[in-house]
């Protein structure tokens, strides 16, 4: 409340112009951008038929956005293993990795490229998807069975 604010004169009572705006930076500006590249950095995911070449540039760059090119390797490491698809994470869980962000970006990338050119060469197969619904069993004119139905 800007009129509250100004007429209690502020913090210190002294109804000083630079403690008014301040309050008003404080309280309507935006968010920094490195702060709103973070949450972003944090929501953010690959989606499951994106190659992982389409996704690793927009993740680099919210990355960078958010200061975190000077940000440990194992921290890197852990927002991206965040961001990937399921289908990829799956198949990383028994990969040893390295620990530098670089090499992690290498070895994990020959490793989509695999899956991506396995999902365009054979698509029935590469795409896991959820099991069928069970079928209920059926007599021999093609009825469900009622179990436990009264007689």
């Amino acid at each position: 409340m800007p009129p509250t604010f100004y007429t209690a004169g502020g913090d210190d009572g002294t109804k000083n112009p630079d403690y008014f705006l301040k309050y008003l930076d404080r309280t309507y500006c935006e968010a920094k951008p490195e702060a709103q590249a973070i949450i972003q950095l944090k929501t953010l995911r690959q989606r499951d038929n994106e190659r992982l070449a389409t996704f690793l540039p927009r993740f680099e760059r919210t990355l960078a956005d958010a200061g975190g090119y000077a940000w440990p390797d194992a921290v890197k490491i852990t927002m991206l293993e965040g961001a990937l698809n399921r289908e990829l994470m799956d198949l990383l869980i028994t990969v040893d990795l390295p620990e530098d962000y670089g090499h992690w970006i290498s070895r994990v990338g020959g490793i989509a490229t695999k899956l991506e050119q396995r999902a365009r060469a054979n698509p029935r197969v590469a795409r896991r998807r959820s099991p069928a619904p069970p079928v209920a069993p059926r007599d021999y004119d093609g009825d469900v069975q009622m179990s436990g139905a009264v007689r």
